[in-house]
């Protein structure tokens, strides 16, 4: 992560996240440069390849690599241990407030109520369209998704806490995004072709990154053009590239080496020690 030694060296940039950071911008613009639909014969290969129809690949793509991850992880040896420690409820937990503070704003990002999106999105729907029948779905499908995510994840971390000759889960699991980028990546690494399934992991991630990108981008600049017609709307592409850059830029003090990522990057460095 080539992190500094403290939050007040700035360190410059990383060029390697700026990398990332400058990739994953390209791809919304170009995802988002004509909005939600296009038409016209010469837009054929756009709305093919660059419109947002690629959230319907980015937003099923995730559920094949989890399945192909859920396959993987409950092949192999002690992987019910993971499962073991994520299905069993400890019931003394439910009188804990934190837990359903946090349980709510899990449900808040997942969903993405009163946020702008959905209305966003459903505005492009037909008129006739059984809103009630998606509100209801939804939610269900969102914390459906949540689950079969847990276990295809849990089933891998039992597996690496086997092969240290433990049964401790809680002795390596982290939770927020030392989980996801710590945690887990180890745990993939121990597998039998750890790259490969590293790879499918993080695509699964970076396609779950732009599908928030995309309703949070397409939020912003569809609002505005409806309120200026007259004169975003004629720009719409300049003003979506415009609003990619601007927020690009406002994302570079992420990219630093200054110390943000240090506790994920801390608490890596504490469970290579445990673990190695």
């Amino acid at each position: 992560m080539e992190v500094s030694p403290d939050i007040s060296v700035f360190g410059g940039i990383n060029w390697k996240l700026f990398a990332c950071m400058l990739a994953a911008w390209t791809a919304t613009f170009l995802c988002l440069m004509k909005g939600i639909r296009t038409s016209g014969k010469a837009e054929k290969v756009i709305k093919i390849f660059f419109s947002t129809q690629v959230v319907y690949v980015t937003a099923l793509l995730p559920y094949a690599f989890l399945t192909a991850i859920l396959i993987r992880g409950v092949t192999l040896p002690g992987s019910w241990l993971g499962l073991q420690f994520y299905l069993r409820p400890d019931w003394s937990h439910l009188l804990n407030v934190g837990l359903w503070s946090n349980a709510a704003v899990q449900i808040f990002y997942s969903v993405g109520p009163a946020w702008g999106g959905l209305i966003t999105m459903s505005s492009y729907n037909e008129v006739n369209r059984k809103y009630n029948r998606d509100a209801f779905l939804l939610p269900i499908i969102s914390g459906a998704t949540s689950i079969y995510g847990g276990i295809a994840i849990f089933s891998v971390i039992g597996h690496m806490v086997h092969s240290l000759g433990s049964t401790d889960v809680a002795a390596v699991m982290q939770s927020g995004p030392g989980l996801a980028f710590s945690a887990y990546p180890e745990a993939l690494a121990r597998l039998p072709g750890g790259a490969v399934w590293a790879v499918l992991f993080f695509a699964m991630l970076f396609t779950l990154g732009l599908d928030s990108q995309f309703g949070t981008l397409e939020t912003m600049t569809s609002g505005l053009i409806d309120q200026f017609p007259s004169v975003l709307g004629r720009c719409k592409v300049f003003f979506t590239l415009g609003t990619c850059v601007v927020q690009f830029l406002l994302g570079l003090i992420l990219v630093t080496r200054v110390s943000y990522f240090s506790p994920t990057f801390s608490s890596y460095l504490k469970l290579t020690h445990k673990t190695g």
